[in-house]
């Protein structure tokens, strides 16, 4: 059943004369498909958001790579399963239809958030890098410009401290 799934959902992409998902350029620029549609043909309910978060106010001697990051030295790893995304559904929406402006990083990266959206098979959708020594975003491996809703999508999943220092770091950027 699975298999004819997967072929059911290789074949309705082909038809929708799909762009490559994780290319900042297409992704922007794309009107016959968006990330949002391959995200309706993988069913939410289905897919898993993985969230490692070290406090933005953390101090560290070297930039923190993704590595770190995923390897433990987090003040939360989060991982929230398909029944609790689709309560946020509108907010996935807004995420993965977002137009995606390519930016140049200018500094090494100092990873502080990283969170990725995969799908029943364990193929990542969407990626985000929160680079702390930058205002850029690094999405699915591109530097792109910082939007809100990358950060509004983790509020609903994160414990409160960590929630609050979001929201504070939105309010300073983005209001």
């Amino acid at each position: 059943m699975n298999t004819l799934l997967l072929l059911l959902v290789v074949a309705m992409i082909s038809s929708f004369g799909a762009k490559n998902i994780y290319d900042v350029d297409s992704m922007a620029t794309a009107s016959d498909f968006s990330v949002s549609e391959a995200t309706e043909l993988y069913n939410l309910e289905n897919c898993t958001f993985d969230i490692y978060y070290l406090s933005l106010t953390t101090l560290s001697v070297r930039p923190m790579k993704l590595e770190d990051l995923e390897n433990g030295r987090n003040d939360y790893h989060v991982v929230v399963d398909g029944g609790a995304l689709t309560e946020h559904r509108e907010l996935f929406d807004r995420l993965l239809t977002t137009e995606l402006i390519p930016a140049e990083r200018r500094f090494p990266i100092d990873a502080r958030i990283y969170y990725v959206l995969k799908n029943h098979n364990n193929e990542e959708i969407f990626t985000f890098l929160f680079n702390g020594s930058d205002d850029v975003a690094i999405i699915n491996g591109n530097d792109v410009e910082q939007n809100r809703i990358f950060y509004d999508v983790l509020i609903p999943f994160l414990p409160e401290d960590a929630a609050e220092d979001i929201t504070k770091y939105i309010l300073r950027h983005f209001e």
